[in-house]
């Protein structure tokens, strides 16, 4: 790596060079409104949407119906425009930069008194603490909403002009998880956009990830005393070397070295690069920021391996669609912005898609896939199930891509990615088979309607084939939780069947699984039969699950006993944290399910049930 000539000059002279001034592009209005787009379809799939459609045959008066399973609050809108942002003003039309959102109420927002009651020292305390590489379509779809709501929030005790603002929490939060559209139309909207130095650091951050070069840039230039300080520095250096001031960036960087606190190898040869035209390569980023991305992509030179934070979902956005990253690396990295919601099922299908395979794989990507448990050999399997026209074989690479994708825990991106498949391959009756597994990625989509032909054709199977009445069998707890029957007693022999079926396919976890389903549905509102319990006493052994601090729980149910939308939503994803549904306790998950049903919160509980079963392999 090529170091950076430093000489000694004067801090005066540096900041008397700050005055100069250029003109740059403006935003890529195009890209912008895309990313926008997609962060609203990937919120569109988190939750279900209407109706839910009964699977099951017509019942008797098995009992009276509890809760409800109609969503309890708008839906995210169908589509997003630039224009759909909303200021609320106080009663004097102030705009007032803590109560500004983009989502009101009927936008699927939580409304303007989701913070009533909640103490404002909580809310900056937990809100930075928010997860961020979340796994859970739903909980990241609450955790956006959070972020976005226009509400009306307590006043800080006294004035701490030190203290960050609570805008500016929001917008680092949903910047750190990918949500970079998002994130720019909050910014938008705040009062403060001009002014907050917090915020006027995460927009030059976002612009660096929209590769908006000249619109950072021209953010960079405006800040007068502020760049003076080390991230300022290094932005005007980078935007100095764009312009071709040769001299003004070898002067930043000479002083920034000189100053003896930035330890960034990567920078300085960036500089150098971009300043003098040197060939260098760039071995290690170990931590890595847009504007490192921004000035390897501007060098053309690859992104290092070691830059793939999969802790970072707008990283690993940014590399995943990057045209300096080597195909491997854009696949991993795209491959795990999808599995935590910052890149859009379908532009993963694309990368999957532009992946170079060898004459003949294709025709072995069952077997290869198996052996290739990673990011290219998920790509390989992708291609041949588009390829595919004849159903069953198709079917059979999908049932394939599905359970790998259970063993490596990233089943809820496998049916969104395999989704426009599974709804133009016909229940054939040559497909029972496969019946089984579309079932259940189509419960997962919460595509009952679609699911619908799969389940007639495996309760015809079953009346031949008892693997497929195991199957079916094994099915019940999700079809009862996705159909939204919530009868007040469950059917005994459907319960013992179903514990039967899973004792048989898996010995080892049956029980496990059982006792999950069974507080899923007390969570939900079942009346469940204390028999059932009873029939799990002889399995008692120590759990390994994930359980919540006792104090958490303790203060989500009094949050949610009380009405307190917001704090419940904000506690509950604290409590599910960043490891989300998978390994999760039962009965914490109970308590957040329970929670947000008290607050109005059905369907989105009813959600998350789904997924926490699915997770953990009903």
């Amino acid at each position: 790596m090529i170091a950076v000539s430093h000489a000694r000059f004067a801090c005066g002279v540096f900041v008397a060079m700050l005055v100069l001034d250029i003109a740059f592009s403006t935003v890529d209005a195009g890209e912008f409104a895309q990313t926008v787009v997609d962060e609203v379809l990937v919120a569109q799939q988190a939750i279900p949407k209407g109706t839910p459609v009964s699977l099951w045959p017509p019942r008797g008066t098995s009992g009276g119906k509890v809760g409800s399973s109609k969503p309890s609050i708008a839906s995210p809108p169908g589509s997003a425009t630039l224009s759909t942002a909303t200021i609320t003003v106080d009663q004097l039309s102030t705009p007032d930069s803590e109560i500004v959102g983009t989502l009101e109420r009927d936008m699927g927002g939580f409304g303007q008194e989701m913070w009533r009651g909640t103490p404002r020292s909580l809310i900056d305390n937990l809100l930075p603490q928010l997860p961020i590489a979340i796994r859970s379509p739903t909980m990241r779809d609450l955790a956006r909403r959070l972020l976005l709501s226009t509400s009306i929030v307590p006043p800080r005790d006294g004035v701490e002009s030190e203290e960050k603002s609570l805008i500016s929490m929001r917008v680092e939060q949903l910047q750190a998880m990918g949500l970079i559209g998002a994130a720019a139309e909050l910014m938008s909207v705040a009062p403060t956009r001009d002014t907050d130095p917090d915020l006027l650091r995460a927009k030059v951050d976002n612009l660096f990830l929209f590769n908006d070069l000249g619109g950072a840039c021209n953010v960079v230039r405006r800040q007068g005393n502020r760049l003076v300080e080390e991230f300022w520095q290094r932005s005007l250096v980078f935007c100095q070397a764009l312009e071709g001031d040769v001299d003004g960036a070898s002067l930043g960087a000479s002083l920034l070295a000189e100053g003896g606190d930035v330890d960034d190898p990567a920078f300085f040869a960036l500089v150098d690069v971009l300043t003098n035209g040197r060939s260098v390569t760039v071995d290690s980023l170990t931590q890595a920021t847009p504007l490192h991305l921004a000035m390897l992509r501007t060098a053309n030179i690859h992104i290092p391996p070691n830059a793939l934070d999969r802790g970072s979902p707008a990283l690993l956005r940014a590399i995943g669609i990057s045209p300096n990253a080597v195909r491997e690396l854009r696949l991993d990295a795209a491959e795990w912005a999808a599995v935590m919601g910052a890149v859009l099922p379908g532009r993963l299908g694309q990368v999957y898609a532009g992946a170079a395979f060898k004459a003949g794989e294709l025709d072995n990507a069952l077997s290869a896939a198996d052996s290739q448990r990673n990011s290219r050999g998920r790509a390989l399997l992708y291609q041949a199930a588009v390829v595919q026209n004849v159903p069953m074989a198709k079917a059979a690479v999908l049932q394939q891509a599905w359970r790998l994708a259970r063993e490596d825990h990233i089943y809820p991106l496998a049916v969104r990615l395999y989704e426009p498949l599974i709804l133009e391959t016909p229940a054939l009756s040559g497909l029972g088979w496969f019946a089984a597994d579309a079932t259940r990625a189509l419960l997962a989509l919460h595509r009952e309607a679609a699911a619908q032909p799969w389940l007639n054709l495996l309760r015809q199977e079953t009346l031949r084939d008892p693997v497929a009445k195991r199957a079916a069998d094994a099915l019940w707890a999700i079809i009862e939780v996705a159909s939204g029957s919530n009868v007040a007693v469950l059917d005994p022999a459907a319960f013992f069947s179903w514990q039967s079926a899973l004792r048989e396919l898996s010995p080892e976890s049956a029980d496990a699984r059982t006792t999950l389903g069974l507080a899923m549905f007390e969570a939900l509102g079942y009346d469940v039969d204390p028999e059932y319990w009873h029939s799990l006493l002889g399995t008692i052994s120590r759990s390994n699950a994930l359980v919540a601090d006792p104090v958490l729980r303790r203060t989500l149910r009094e949050a949610s006993e009380n009405g307190r939308v917001g704090e419940t939503v904000l506690l509950g994803l604290l409590a599910l944290g960043r490891e989300g549904l998978d390994g999760a306790d039962p009965w914490h998950l109970h308590d957040v399910l329970g929670a947000l049903r008290k607050v109005g919160l059905e369907t989105e509980a009813r959600s998350l049930a789904l997924e926490a079963m699915l997770a953990a392999g009903l």
